[in-house]
């Protein structure tokens, strides 16, 4: 019987000590035990060097960053410390149900390259506020991207091999993972596990409430980056067309 794949969890930290322990522990308890988790601290100054190490299990890994980074950029020096043949991605405040990586793999196991699922929006209490599983496109879902963003970063899986051709883009704050996606998904099917597998909390210190600012600008970049990749032909992707229109008219109500 071959040996199930190793999975690599790659857990970037900035002083998120509030809900660590119970990011740590829902890894812990995955059906699924062959993982590693790459934890990326940049340079917290908070307890969460101490919860980590407080655990002895030598399938955590961490690591404290030589120089404090934007997330993007910490996310892809974490890439290099990873061992697994497919990545993962939780953050320090969200839950994973136990059985996330278990049903993941079984869609690698018939050949899936990228596999997503549901999630819920839960508040700082872990009250459910919206659920995100329904109607998950699946295939090269480039055009449905841009018309919503499906995928939160902690439910999909990844195989390593698909980043030695694509890494996050570091110029990001808010957008790096939809940008990511939608570059995946121009050469890759996305497979879906229809259920939700992750709690994705929101509170007053999430990054993408309080810079929310920037989404104009990061919209653009997106769009603009895009339309560079000699092999998109824009015609194949209407809501591309209506992701430019909606930004543009959303630049021209902020003047």
């Amino acid at each position: 019987m071959n040996k199930s794949p190793l999975v690599s969890i790659m857990m970037n930290c900035y002083n998120s000590d509030t809900y660590l322990k119970e990011s740590i522990d829902c890894v812990i308890k995955q059906t699924h035990k062959d993982w590693e988790i790459i934890f990326w601290d940049n340079q917290s100054t908070d307890n969460s060097a101490k919860i980590v190490k407080s655990y002895n299990d030598k399938r955590i890994k961490y690591y404290y960053a030589p120089e404090h980074t934007s997330l993007y950029e910490g996310r892809n020096c974490a890439l290099k410390y990873c061992d697994g043949e497919y990545l993962a991605f939780l953050d320090c405040d969200d839950v994973w149900l136990q059985d996330k990586l278990s049903l993941q793999i079984k869609e690698v196991e018939k050949g899936a390259k990228i596999v997503y699922g549901g999630y819920d929006v839960i508040n700082e209490k872990g009250v459910l506020l919206k659920k995100f599983s329904h109607n998950l496109p699946s295939g090269r879902i480039t055009n449905k991207l841009f018309n919503k963003n499906y995928i939160s970063i902690g439910c999909i899986l990844i195989k390593r091999e698909l980043f030695l051709t694509e890494k996050f883009d570091d110029r990001y704050d808010l957008m790096g993972d939809m940008d990511l996606w939608i570059r995946l998904s121009l050469v890759n099917d996305f497979h879906v596990v229809p259920k939700t597998l992750e709690y994705s909390r929101i509170h007053d210190s999430n990054t993408s409430k309080n810079l929310s600012h920037k989404w104009l600008f990061e919209k653009r970049m997106l769009y603009r980056k895009i339309l560079k990749i000699s092999a998109m032909n824009i015609l194949k992707y209407p809501w591309f067309i209506y992701f430019i229109f909606k930004t543009e008219l959303l630049g021209l109500v902020r003047k």
